[in-house]
Protein backbone atom coordinates (compact mmCIF):
# COMPACT_ATOMS: atom_id res chain seq x y z
CA UNK A 1 0.00 0.00 0.00
CA UNK A 2 1.21 3.50 -0.81
CA UNK A 3 2.44 5.36 2.30
CA UNK A 4 -0.19 8.06 1.81
CA UNK A 5 -3.03 5.57 1.64
CA UNK A 6 -1.72 3.93 4.78
CA UNK A 7 -1.56 7.14 6.80
CA UNK A 8 -5.11 8.12 5.84
CA UNK A 9 -6.25 4.65 6.77
CA UNK A 10 -4.60 4.85 10.19
CA UNK A 11 -5.32 8.46 11.16
CA UNK A 12 -8.70 10.07 11.76
CA UNK A 13 -7.25 13.46 10.80
CA UNK A 14 -3.84 14.23 9.29
CA UNK A 15 -1.54 17.20 9.21
CA UNK A 16 0.81 17.93 6.32
CA UNK A 17 3.60 20.49 6.46
CA UNK A 18 5.21 22.12 3.42
CA UNK A 19 8.95 22.80 3.08
CA UNK A 20 10.92 23.98 0.06
CA UNK A 21 13.65 21.45 -0.70
CA UNK A 22 17.02 22.67 0.60
CA UNK A 23 15.67 25.81 2.30
CA UNK A 24 17.44 27.70 3.74
CA UNK A 25 20.32 25.23 3.36
CA UNK A 26 20.76 21.46 3.54
CA UNK A 27 21.52 21.27 7.24
CA UNK A 28 18.65 23.51 8.34
CA UNK A 29 16.22 21.75 6.00
CA UNK A 30 16.93 18.40 7.62
CA UNK A 31 16.89 19.89 11.11
CA UNK A 32 13.39 21.25 10.50
CA UNK A 33 12.25 18.00 8.90
CA UNK A 34 13.40 16.12 11.99
CA UNK A 35 11.52 18.52 14.26
CA UNK A 36 8.33 17.95 12.25
CA UNK A 37 8.69 14.16 12.13
CA UNK A 38 9.41 13.91 15.86
CA UNK A 39 6.46 16.11 16.87
CA UNK A 40 3.50 14.71 14.99
CA UNK A 41 3.66 15.51 11.27
CA UNK A 42 1.86 12.88 9.18
CA UNK A 43 2.83 13.90 5.63
CA UNK A 44 5.62 16.09 4.23
CA UNK A 45 4.98 18.20 1.14
CA UNK A 46 8.26 19.13 -0.51
CA UNK A 47 8.41 22.05 -2.90
CA UNK A 48 10.89 21.85 -5.77
CA UNK A 49 12.07 25.41 -6.45
CA UNK A 50 11.34 27.14 -9.74
CA UNK A 51 12.01 30.64 -11.06
CA UNK A 52 8.35 31.69 -11.16
CA UNK A 53 6.20 30.02 -8.49
CA UNK A 54 3.27 32.21 -9.52
CA UNK A 55 0.58 30.53 -7.45
CA UNK A 56 2.54 30.97 -4.23
CA UNK A 57 2.61 33.99 -1.98
CA UNK A 58 5.74 35.96 -1.17
CA UNK A 59 6.86 33.80 1.76
CA UNK A 60 7.06 30.58 -0.24
CA UNK A 61 8.23 32.34 -3.43
CA UNK A 62 11.16 33.85 -1.54
CA UNK A 63 12.28 30.39 -0.44
CA UNK A 64 12.35 29.26 -4.07
CA UNK A 65 14.47 32.27 -5.03
CA UNK A 66 16.93 31.80 -2.17
CA UNK A 67 17.49 28.11 -2.90
CA UNK A 68 17.97 28.76 -6.62
CA UNK A 69 20.39 31.61 -5.87
CA UNK A 70 22.54 29.12 -3.94
CA UNK A 71 23.02 27.06 -7.10
CA UNK A 72 20.28 24.44 -6.70
CA UNK A 73 20.52 22.10 -9.70
CA UNK A 74 19.57 18.60 -10.74
CA UNK A 75 22.42 16.81 -8.87
CA UNK A 76 21.52 18.72 -5.71
CA UNK A 77 17.84 17.89 -6.15
CA UNK A 78 18.68 14.21 -6.57
CA UNK A 79 20.99 14.25 -3.55
CA UNK A 80 18.47 15.92 -1.23
CA UNK A 81 15.51 13.77 -2.28
CA UNK A 82 17.50 10.57 -1.91
CA UNK A 83 18.84 11.64 1.48
CA UNK A 84 15.31 12.49 2.60
CA UNK A 85 13.92 9.13 1.53
CA UNK A 86 16.82 7.19 3.04
CA UNK A 87 16.55 9.04 6.33
CA UNK A 88 12.75 8.67 6.57
CA UNK A 89 11.79 5.53 4.64
CA UNK A 90 8.28 5.40 6.12
CA UNK A 91 7.42 9.10 5.78
CA UNK A 92 4.75 9.89 3.16
CA UNK A 93 6.28 12.50 0.83
CA UNK A 94 4.34 14.59 -1.69
CA UNK A 95 6.38 16.52 -4.23
CA UNK A 96 4.93 19.87 -5.26
CA UNK A 97 6.43 21.46 -8.35
CA UNK A 98 5.36 23.48 -11.32
CA UNK A 99 5.71 21.88 -14.74
CA UNK A 100 8.97 23.77 -15.21
CA UNK A 101 10.43 22.02 -12.18
CA UNK A 102 9.22 18.59 -13.27
CA UNK A 103 11.13 19.00 -16.52
CA UNK A 104 14.18 20.84 -15.16
CA UNK A 105 14.84 18.29 -12.43
CA UNK A 106 13.58 15.20 -14.29
CA UNK A 107 11.13 14.28 -11.56
CA UNK A 108 9.46 11.68 -13.76
CA UNK A 109 12.56 9.53 -13.26
CA UNK A 110 12.54 9.81 -9.45
CA UNK A 111 9.19 8.29 -8.52
CA UNK A 112 10.91 5.90 -6.11
CA UNK A 113 11.85 8.88 -3.93
CA UNK A 114 8.34 10.18 -3.25
CA UNK A 115 4.77 8.95 -2.90
CA UNK A 116 2.82 11.42 -5.01
CA UNK A 117 3.27 14.48 -7.21
CA UNK A 118 1.29 17.72 -7.23
CA UNK A 119 1.66 20.04 -10.22
CA UNK A 120 -0.64 23.08 -9.86
CA UNK A 121 -0.19 24.68 -13.27
CA UNK A 122 -0.51 21.87 -15.82
CA UNK A 123 -1.60 18.26 -16.23
CA UNK A 124 1.24 15.76 -15.97
CA UNK A 125 0.78 12.95 -18.45
CA UNK A 126 2.40 9.54 -18.19
CA UNK A 127 2.79 9.50 -14.40
CA UNK A 128 0.91 7.71 -11.65
CA UNK A 129 0.37 8.93 -8.09
CA UNK A 130 -0.88 12.38 -9.06
CA UNK A 131 -2.51 14.75 -6.57
CA UNK A 132 -4.87 17.33 -8.03
CA UNK A 133 -5.81 20.70 -6.56
CA UNK A 134 -9.34 22.11 -6.40
CA UNK A 135 -11.07 25.38 -5.54
CA UNK A 136 -14.49 26.98 -5.70
CA UNK A 137 -13.93 28.54 -9.14
CA UNK A 138 -13.93 25.12 -10.85
CA UNK A 139 -16.99 23.81 -12.62
CA UNK A 140 -18.37 20.37 -11.89
CA UNK A 141 -16.98 19.18 -15.22
CA UNK A 142 -13.51 20.48 -14.35
CA UNK A 143 -13.61 18.67 -11.02
CA UNK A 144 -14.70 15.45 -12.70
CA UNK A 145 -11.87 15.73 -15.21
CA UNK A 146 -9.25 16.21 -12.49
CA UNK A 147 -10.59 13.27 -10.52
CA UNK A 148 -9.85 10.94 -13.44
CA UNK A 149 -6.14 10.92 -12.55
CA UNK A 150 -6.26 11.98 -8.88
CA UNK A 151 -4.95 9.41 -6.41
CA UNK A 152 -4.41 9.22 -2.63
CA UNK A 153 -6.11 12.51 -1.63
CA UNK A 154 -7.67 15.63 -3.10
CA UNK A 155 -5.96 18.92 -2.25
CA UNK A 156 -8.61 21.60 -1.75
CA UNK A 157 -7.74 25.28 -1.43
CA UNK A 158 -9.56 27.00 1.43
CA UNK A 159 -10.27 29.69 -1.16
CA UNK A 160 -8.91 30.83 -4.50
CA UNK A 161 -6.02 32.77 -2.93
CA UNK A 162 -2.20 32.60 -3.01
CA UNK A 163 -0.46 30.65 -0.27
CA UNK A 164 -0.06 32.52 3.00
CA UNK A 165 -2.32 35.39 1.97
CA UNK A 166 -5.14 35.23 4.50
CA UNK A 167 -5.28 35.93 8.23
CA UNK A 168 -8.38 33.74 8.46
CA UNK A 169 -8.98 30.68 6.28
CA UNK A 170 -11.78 31.09 3.78
CA UNK A 171 -14.84 28.88 4.11
CA UNK A 172 -15.27 28.62 0.34
CA UNK A 173 -13.80 25.13 0.52
CA UNK A 174 -17.07 23.85 2.00
CA UNK A 175 -18.77 24.06 -1.37
CA UNK A 176 -15.85 22.33 -3.07
CA UNK A 177 -15.66 19.45 -0.62
CA UNK A 178 -19.42 18.94 -0.84
CA UNK A 179 -19.04 18.45 -4.59
CA UNK A 180 -16.06 16.14 -4.16
CA UNK A 181 -17.85 13.93 -1.64
CA UNK A 182 -20.61 13.28 -4.17
CA UNK A 183 -18.05 12.17 -6.76
CA UNK A 184 -15.22 10.36 -4.96
CA UNK A 185 -14.21 8.51 -1.81
CA UNK A 186 -10.75 10.09 -1.86
CA UNK A 187 -9.60 11.71 1.38
CA UNK A 188 -9.64 15.51 1.29
CA UNK A 189 -7.03 17.87 2.72
CA UNK A 190 -7.43 21.64 2.99
CA UNK A 191 -4.58 24.10 2.45
CA UNK A 192 -3.96 27.84 1.89
CA UNK A 193 -4.45 30.41 4.65
CA UNK A 194 -4.34 27.98 7.59
CA UNK A 195 -1.84 29.27 10.14
CA UNK A 196 -3.00 28.79 13.75
CA UNK A 197 -4.24 25.93 15.94
CA UNK A 198 -7.72 27.50 16.02
CA UNK A 199 -7.74 27.54 12.20
CA UNK A 200 -6.82 23.85 12.21
CA UNK A 201 -9.54 23.01 14.72
CA UNK A 202 -12.20 24.81 12.69
CA UNK A 203 -11.18 23.16 9.43
CA UNK A 204 -10.84 19.59 10.72
CA UNK A 205 -14.27 19.91 12.37
CA UNK A 206 -15.67 19.84 8.84
CA UNK A 207 -15.99 16.73 6.68
CA UNK A 208 -12.30 16.66 5.74
CA UNK A 209 -9.35 14.36 6.40
CA UNK A 210 -6.57 16.83 7.09
CA UNK A 211 -4.90 20.21 6.75
CA UNK A 212 -1.79 21.46 4.96
CA UNK A 213 0.44 24.15 6.51
CA UNK A 214 3.22 25.97 4.66
CA UNK A 215 3.76 29.71 4.76
CA UNK A 216 3.25 30.22 8.49
CA UNK A 217 5.67 27.42 9.32
CA UNK A 218 8.31 29.07 7.13
CA UNK A 219 7.68 32.49 8.70
CA UNK A 220 8.13 31.10 12.17
CA UNK A 221 11.19 29.11 11.17
CA UNK A 222 12.74 32.30 9.77
CA UNK A 223 11.77 34.63 12.61
CA UNK A 224 11.10 32.80 15.86
CA UNK A 225 13.47 31.19 18.40
CA UNK A 226 13.55 27.40 18.45
CA UNK A 227 11.37 26.91 21.56
CA UNK A 228 8.56 28.97 19.99
CA UNK A 229 8.86 27.07 16.71
CA UNK A 230 8.73 23.75 18.55
CA UNK A 231 5.68 24.83 20.55
CA UNK A 232 3.95 25.98 17.37
CA UNK A 233 4.49 22.65 15.61
CA UNK A 234 3.33 20.69 18.64
CA UNK A 235 0.21 22.83 19.05
CA UNK A 236 -0.67 22.55 15.35
CA UNK A 237 -0.31 18.75 15.40
CA UNK A 238 -2.34 18.48 18.59
CA UNK A 239 -5.11 20.60 17.05
CA UNK A 240 -5.26 18.33 14.03
CA UNK A 241 -5.21 15.07 15.98
CA UNK A 242 -7.45 15.91 18.92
Amino acid sequence: MNRLDEVFKQKKKCITFYLTLGYPNETAFFDLTRLLVENGMDVLEVGIPVANPFLDGKTVADTHARVLDQGFDQPMCDHLLRKLRNRYPELPIVIMSYYEGIDNFQLRDKADLFDALLCPDRAVNGMDHIIEIYNETMSLDEIKEKLKCNQHFAYVMSGNIPTGSSKEPSTMFLETIAQLHTLTALPVQIGFGISTPSHVERVVAENVNGVIIGSELIRRFDNKPYPELLSYVQNMCQAAHS
